[in-house]
């Protein structure tokens, strides 16, 4: 069921059958509206590599409201759950402040006065158990849900397992539909995913492996990646919330000219649940996205294969990510690596993006494999603070390193030494920070290191590196060197 326009506010009911929050309770210009529930990861601890899922335990309910905004909404919400002393609205740039309403005990209230689409991430006494505000610009081109090209999944609950889209597809999930289950799609051109509602893999648990499992996949068990696009062409994925996955959150390999506009990721509490990760791809744009995840938020990466779909080290180049924010849990925020199976990683750009929080970096270039990594620029970027509930403290503020792809022994021709992509030059080479702003509590240093002369790290610039908190700081006494690398 979906509510009316309020004041050119478009709001979605409750899916039948799926309970609301229990910390949250919202109205928009006055009229109820559904808060969902989402998990999140309660602290950045656990055990990665035994192959078991993590224990629910160790993660904590957050809250989302979903709606389309078109003109302002006054959004008034109420916490349940404890006393509300303070509130602040995240990413501070946008220039929201909240206005406390009351402050009983388990009834405190909130107002939010908004006026354009985005983000909008509201902490209640702590960064714990926030409510995402998610405010939608009014959608377009909307699909007939009769035509024969359209999988049309309307408001209420649909459990429907594994979705194989194929050329000309468009998968449309509406506002106020929740759609369990995961999209695996091989080899298809022109598809489109796009809708206000929610894509929720909470029903999938990671795979146990078979006692004959080869080393890595013992490893690296998973259950399905939430969203595989393997081998696609002009891909677009627009609007949705992608919820709760048990691995991988979205993934595309060897894909070619993508769009990716205004996908939330949440839930991501569960072992290696990357936010966004492109593997082997051309020509890619991210853009105006929301991504909280127990993992790397967004991971470009050169691999052998995935899920069996081979690259053939096809050169992952031409990513723009852009006007997103950033909440990770463990890991790194933006990274290109670890695995870097490519015979070249090149031409990124990384702009205008809100890290809230950070585990262990807010950006990592990790060379474990054998990919000439060049031409990368990170800028505008604003980084928060670590989580804090890290138990160790943050380690390194930028990490730039290339290591002996030899140590990744499951993999069996780095055995022989064997470099399988016949890459002439390898490295890493022209990476450029400009415009970064970091609010974090510590100085942290950057590490810059390379392999050995023929495999250098070189031609690393930094440009308007501001510490709010530090404000005499200069970026130069930060950077660590080894023999191969240069800055």
């Amino acid at each position: 069921m979906t509510q009316p326009t309020v004041n050119g506010t478009h709001c979605f009911g409750q899916p039948e059958g799926l309970a609301p929050s229990k910390d949250y309770s919202a109205t928009v210009n006055g009229k109820a509206v559904f808060v969902y529930e989402a998990r999140a990861s309660a602290r950045a601890t656990g055990e990665w590599w035994p192959g078991f899922q993590r224990p629910i335990e160790e993660s904590e309910l957050t809250a989302f409201i979903n709606i389309e905004l078109d003109g302002s909404a006054q959004i008034d919400i109420t916490y349940h759950h404890d006393i509300l002393r303070w509130v602040k609205v995240k990413p501070e740039r946008q220039g929201v402040e909240a206005e406390i309403l009351q402050r009983k005990n388990n009834e405190g209230q909130f107002r939010l006065n908004i006026d354009k689409p985005g983000v909008y991430v509201c902490e209640i006494d702590t960064i714990h158990c926030p409510v995402y505000v998610f405010a939608n610009a009014p959608e377009i081109d909307v699909p007939n849900p009769e035509d024969e090209h359209v999988l049309y999944y309307g408001p209420g609950v649909h459990t429907v397992g594994a979705i194989h889209l194929k050329d000309g597809q468009h998968l449309y999930i509406a506002g106020g539909a929740v759609v369990y289950g995961y999209i695996d799609t091989e080899d298809a051109a022109d598809v489109k995913i796009s809708g206000r509602g929610v894509l929720d893999a909470s029903i999938y648990e990671r795979n146990t492996p078979a006692e004959d499992a080869a080393p890595h996949v013992k490893a690296f068990p998973r259950g399905p990646y939430l969203l595989h696009m393997k081998g696609c062409t002009n891909l677009e994925v627009s609007g949705i919330i992608i919820k709760d996955a048990p691995f991988w959150t979205f993934v595309m390999t060897k894909c070619q000219n993508v769009v990716i506009r205004n996908v939330k990721v949440v839930g991501g509490w569960r072992y290696n649940s990357d936010g966004i990760d492109v593997v082997n791809c051309k020509n890619v744009l991210i853009e105006e996205s929301f991504i909280r995840a127990y993992d790397d938020c967004i991971c470009l990466k050169g691999r052998e294969e995935t899920s069996g779909y081979q690259t053939d080290f096809a050169n992952c180049e031409d990513i723009t990510v852009r006007n997103c924010v950033l909440w990770n849990d463990w890991g790194v925020a933006i990274k290109v690596g670890t695995e870097t199976m490519a015979r070249e990683m090149c031409h990124m750009l990384f702009e205008n993006i809100d890290i809230l929080y950070y585990c262990d970096q807010p950006f990592a270039i990790q060379s474990g494999d054998f990919a000439h990594i060049h031409d990368i620029t990170l800028r505008d970027i604003r980084i928060g603070d670590a989580v804090d509930y890290h138990i160790e403290p943050t380690f390194l503020l930028f990490n730039i390193y290339a290591r002996d792809a030899r140590t990744r022994q499951f993999i069996g021709y780095y055995q022989s030494g064997e470099n399988p992509s016949q890459t002439p030059t390898s490295g890493i080479h022209k990476i450029h920070f400009e415009n970064i702003t970091n609010n974090s509590y510590g100085l942290l240093p950057i590490s810059v290191s390379g392999l050995s002369d023929q495999n250098r790290t070189s031609e690393i610039t930094f440009k308007n590196i501001r510490f709010t908190r530090f404000p005499e700081a200069k970026v130069e006494d930060l950077v660590q060197c080894n023999e191969f690398a240069s800055v």
